[in-house]
């Protein structure tokens, strides 16, 4: 066999170290056949409109010929071609495989939703395929960042419409050197975190991966807007949030992450979810928490009284993906909000290690630890699926996840995050997910009074105030909220 392809061999260009291609295939002949190799696969020109020889190599150990297809033709058409040859035993595409990406960052070993056995969210069987979202806008609507802390500072957006430190609104956009975001609570350039939550989110979402130090983002490098809207003590207003999620549209945000919530003082305000409907009308996927239970640290169901649930957690759009927290024995937290109609997933929220204030590091436990890894999750699918539009992501996030019996009838999808899932069946990996028909539940809307699908009565709050509550060790984290999300 090894001589069969020789005259193609000759003029061949050398096909191994080149980088990966869709357009090779892998073709053995059977031991009996009458024809060579030679003649078969020279057959290949007439697939090429340029009628162009085709290259290959042959692999002796496999008896297989690598040939390179002409640009001009379809691999897949002519894979077929090949495969109707009675002299031809095996045809197949030579596929792209990737090294299963591990970082080096120095206290990845505490961060046991990334690489513990398991349960983990498949993150380096997803960093082997994409840990880079530079090309989707990740907005965190929080208490602001660390902005000198080294593990974080190359991932922060950065304005190229404005110049630092001139005093003038360089980008007409409003705002006066917003380089890295915004301070919307003080009305200053600087989103700088002095309350310490936002820190932490930013790290689970995007701390500086395989950079020898600190801790890894599940995306390892990102470009990620801090929008500082928490105080020192974690509490703010309805319209600050507003006017962020308003600033997102405005910078073509695709993904905001919102670690933090209210209960209504009689009803949900109106405004905050208008807001969230703009965003959604502008593409954005919202990314919220579910909420921390109530002041006995237990959590509650989001379903039983909309008057007294967990928002923006709770809203009906279906731009908003709502995170309860899991442990690392994949139960649900004791503090975690949960319910079936509003709350779509679990996540690891307990225990979790990323960056802190002041080039620090801590513990990080709360439904508000949780949506951050499904905003990375998200980013990271939408990276290499860049057409596709939020609804498909939600979709691909919501229906891989893996099945949990301390979820079910807890979320609606009864299951914990798995970014390497969502990957998979993706399309840019193939996938046919999206293809079909959603196998997951419709919720059951019969206890949701008023509003809009699954809504809540919207009169007006009497008051328009929120707040995110931190803890450190295993404490509740921040309050938050999961609005109900319908199957997209």
């Amino acid at each position: 066999m090894a001589l069969v392809l020789s005259l193609i061999l000759i003029q061949a260009e050398p096909l191994f170290g080149a980088p990966p291609s869709g357009q090779r295939l892998l073709v053995r002949m059977k031991a009996d056949s009458p024809f060579s190799a030679q003649r078969t696969l020279s057959s290949l020109r007439l697939f090429s409109r340029s009628g162009s020889e085709p290259k290959g190599q042959y692999l002796p150990l496999t008896e297989t010929h690598l040939v390179d297809v002409p640009e001009d033709a379809q691999a897949q058409v002519v894979a077929e071609s090949l495969r109707q040859d009675r002299n031809v035993e095996v045809v197949e595409i030579d596929q792209t495989i990737r090294a299963h990406a591990t970082p080096n960052d120095q206290y990845l070993n505490l961060q046991w939703p990334l690489v513990k056995t398991a349960p983990n969210i498949g993150a380096e069987q997803a960093w082997s395929f994409v840990h880079d979202t530079q090309n989707i806008l990740i907005a965190i609507i929080d208490s602001g960042t660390d902005l000198s802390h080294p593990d974080l500072t190359e991932n922060l957006w950065r304005n190229e419409g404005e110049i630092p430190g001139n005093g003038v609104d360089d980008d007409g956009d409003g705002y006066v050197d917003n380089v890295n975001g915004y301070d919307f609570f003080n009305r200053d350039p600087l989103p700088q975190d002095d309350f310490g939550h936002g820190t932490m989110v930013f790290g689970e979402i995007g701390a500086v991966g395989n950079n020898g130090q600190g801790v890894s983002g599940l995306s390892w490098t990102s470009r990620i807007m801090a929008l500082k809207v928490l105080d020192s003590s974690g509490n703010s207003n309805i319209s600050t949030a507003v006017e962020a999620i308003e600033f997102c549209i405005k910078k073509g945000v695709k993904i905001i992450n919102m670690s933090w919530g209210y209960t209504p003082n009689g009803a949900p305000s109106q405004v905050l979810q208008q807001a969230i409907q703009k965003a959604g009308d502008a593409g954005i996927l919202v990314i919220t928490s579910a909420g921390n239970g109530n002041y006995s640290g237990q959590g509650v169901d989001n379903d039983s009284n909309p008057n007294l649930a967990n928002y923006p957690s709770s809203y009906p759009e279906d731009n908003i993906i709502a995170v309860a927290a899991t442990n690392n024995n994949d139960d649900l937290a004791a503090f975690s909000n949960y319910g079936f109609n509003t709350v779509d997933l679990g996540a690891p929220g307990v225990a979790i290690y990323s960056t802190y204030m002041g080039n620090g590091y801590e513990y990080f436990t709360g439904t508000s630890a949780a949506a951050p890894y499904a905003t990375a999750a998200a980013a990271l699918v939408w990276a290499v699926n860049p057409s596709l539009s939020y609804a498909d992501i939600k979709r691909l996030v919501l229906e891989t996840t893996d099945p949990v019996n301390a979820l079910q009838g807890k979320t609606l999808t009864g299951g914990r995050l798995n970014v390497a899932r969502a990957l998979q069946n993706s399309p840019a990996q193939g996938g046919t997910l999206l293809l079909g028909s959603s196998p997951l539940p419709a919720p059951d809307l019969s206890s949701q009074t008023g509003g809009s699908s699954g809504g809540c009565s919207l009169a007006s709050p009497t008051s328009g105030a929120f707040s995110g509550w931190m803890g450190m060790g295993l404490m509740p984290l921040i309050y938050l909220r999961r609005r109900l999300r319908k199957s997209a």
